[in-house]
């Protein structure tokens, strides 16, 4: 990921990007710094989860914006988002995610709100980087309480 990065940041640079270069500086100096801190080379889900890790700052930051009314900001970071989430793998419908729930329900043979650790723990490997586990979870608790 890292030699894509610094294509993609050569050609923002040079197309004179500014939003696409600011973001794809920070997902590289966050690459940088987690390869510091594992002691290595980070693997392919390694650097997924620092790109998520640099999404959710952002969404939590737009959201932040948002509340004190500072809507241009707000935008401002939720353009960033759209620049980062081509670095995540295709993210999950709605329809796909409840597929997956539903058959860790039927697997675990889920019958109540107790069961949320058993189904999360056969769903969790399968949306990691493909969509928002506190979606799920949500989505989770939904279909337990139903």
């Amino acid at each position: 990921m890292l030699d894509e990065l610094q294509a993609e940041l050569k050609d923002a640079q040079l197309a004179r990007d500014k939003l696409r270069t600011q973001v794809l500086k920070a997902l590289k100096a966050s690459l940088q710094n987690e390869q510091i801190e594992q002691g290595g080379e980070l693997s392919g889900e390694q650097q997924l989860v620092v790109a998520q890790r640099e999404i959710k700052k952002r969404k939590e930051a737009a959201d932040m914006y948002q509340a004190a009314g500072r809507d241009e900001q707000a935008q401002l970071e939720r353009d960033e988002i759209e620049v980062l989430k081509k670095y995540l793998p295709k993210q999950l419908t709605q329809d796909e995610i409840i597929d997956i729930i539903q058959s860790a329900i039927d697997e675990a043979s889920a019958t109540s709100m107790q069961d949320m650790g058993k189904v999360m723990a056969l769903v969790s490997p399968q949306v990691t980087g493909r969509a928002d586990k506190a979606e799920v979870a949500i989505t989770v608790k939904d279909l337990l309480r139903a």
